[in-house]
């Protein structure tokens, strides 16, 4: 696609000249909802389940629009039901997915799921925000209210302590 990879517009080191520095916060929660709305179509909406197993920045193209489209399903499964089991066909064996990406369980020997793809979003989702610009006002008032957070939680736990 004519945008190339989300992986480039988080990393602008590797963006050729003719993309801007950077994406704005409207246009990652974009991204994000476009991403989502990919996965609940593959999990809830099409005749069979489908597992995508490899969810990262590097898989997610962007068109013209700036639109998110999920790609790369070279290692997905199809979870088929018959008569209330469910048997999962492999388009690939061996590994399930990218380190960093992939469900630690995964590595441990367990089968595929979606939980597993949710996983995967969800760290796709902290390296979209991990990456927005410093400079960001929202931002900045996410991370206030992320110390915020922390802070309030470790006095809860000291004054539990002391009980």
């Amino acid at each position: 696609m004519k945008n190339g990879s989300l992986e480039q517009w988080l990393h602008p080191e590797i963006l050729n000249e003719e993309h801007p520095t950077k994406l704005g916060l409207g246009q990652r929660l974009n991204v994000i909802i476009d991403v989502a709305d990919a996965l609940h179509y593959l999990h809830q909406e099409c005749e069979q389940l489908v597992l995508h197993c490899d969810l990262k920045p590097n898989n997610d193209l962007l068109n013209d629009d700036m639109v998110a489209h999920v790609s790369d399903f070279g290692i997905a499964r199809l979870v088929l039901s018959i008569g209330g089991s469910s048997r999962k066909d492999t388009s690939s064996i061996g590994i399930k997915g990218t380190v960093g990406y992939a469900p630690p369980e995964y590595g441990m020997g367990s089968e595929v799921s979606t939980c597993g793809d949710m996983y995967s979003f969800g760290k796709l989702e902290s390296s979209c925000w991990k990456y927005l610009p410093v400079e960001d006002l929202l931002m900045k008032f996410l991370k206030m209210v992320k110390i915020c957070i922390i802070l309030l939680q470790f006095h809860f736990l000291i004054t539990l302590s002391r009980f």
